[in-house]
């Protein structure tokens, strides 16, 4: 792993396709093993991964600071709680972390899940048209959230949806895991979120991330960005199965059990190892 202070001692900039933002927060042998995942199955684009944690995720992924390579631990990790701005606001510390050394470069931004992995090689320019840029375009206030979860709570974030209404922005929702964008659109996300104090307004326990970034993203993009991962929402516990893998329809799936034996983990790894070694 490449520290910060290396990369800014570094005279040559280095350019990436892709940031992959990752946040986790147990099982560093699954982290490790998602690492490797990412970079056997990104063979077609640079990328580099950032990773945001806990406290003792951080002690604990440490270690592997000299024998892997292009990947760096962003140094203000916090303890993050489910159904709040934490998530949202760990992948905003990632990109501004990575985005404050001059002597990187990338084009895109895509956010991972911990428990996320890619079932086949990904390739960039597949899905790269339909990513989406800035635009500046009129919408006009609507509530697209009828039929999601958090809908209720959402709405009655007074502060936040008086904001929306004033802008006439759409309400809308989406999955983050696999969302891949623009790095100027991702900045203008950020920009908005700090400059009008947007997390301040969200007082509810919603899943910030399913809706504040999929909001902003489709107001400054004309659009929602394409997704890489597939979430089986309809699924217990999300999950797939060995089917839905060897299908091969998508590139990466989630919920993948964060146990480095778990069965359906280690189904993954022995395809894309096998898949490789043919092609190879």
């Amino acid at each position: 792993m490449e520290n910060m202070e290396n990369i800014k001692n570094n005279d040559n900039v280095k350019k990436y396709d892709i940031i992959y933002s990752l946040v986790v927060h147990e099982s560093p042998d699954c982290v490790i093993d998602l690492i490797n995942n990412i970079y056997l199955c990104n063979s077609s684009q640079s990328v580099f991964i950032v990773i945001h944690c806990n406290e003792l995720m951080f002690k604990s992924l440490i270690p592997y600071q000299n024998t892997m390579k292009n990947f760096i631990l962003n140094s203000n990790y916090f303890n993050k709680k489910l159904f709040s701005k934490d998530l949202t606001k760990a992948h905003f510390q990632n990109f501004n972390f990575i985005n404050s050394s001059n002597l990187i470069e990338f084009k895109y931004f895509c956010l991972i899940a911990s428990n996320c992995l890619f079932i086949k090689p990904f390739k960039l320019y597949d899905i790269e048209n339909n990513i989406r840029p800035l635009s500046n375009y009129t919408q006009t206030f609507s509530n697209n959230l009828i039929g999601w979860d958090h809908h209720k709570k959402t709405i009655n974030n007074i502060n936040f949806i008086k904001f929306l209404k004033n802008r006439n922005i759409k309400l809308v929702y989406n999955q983050h895991e696999g969302a891949i964008y623009h790095k100027d659109v991702f900045m203008k996300i950020i920009n908005i979120t700090k400059n009008h104090k947007l997390f301040k307004k969200i007082k509810n326990k919603i899943p910030v991330e399913e809706v504040l970034i999929p909001i902003l993203e489709n107001y400054v993009s004309n659009g929602i960005n394409p997704r890489i991962c597939k979430v089986y929402w309809e699924r217990k516990n999300y999950t797939p199965n060995k089917d839905d893998i060897l299908k091969n329809e998508n590139y990466m799936v989630k919920r993948i059990d964060r146990k480095i034996n778990d069965k359906l983990r280690v189904f993954i790894r022995d395809k894309i190892n096998n898949e490789l070694l043919i092609n190879n």
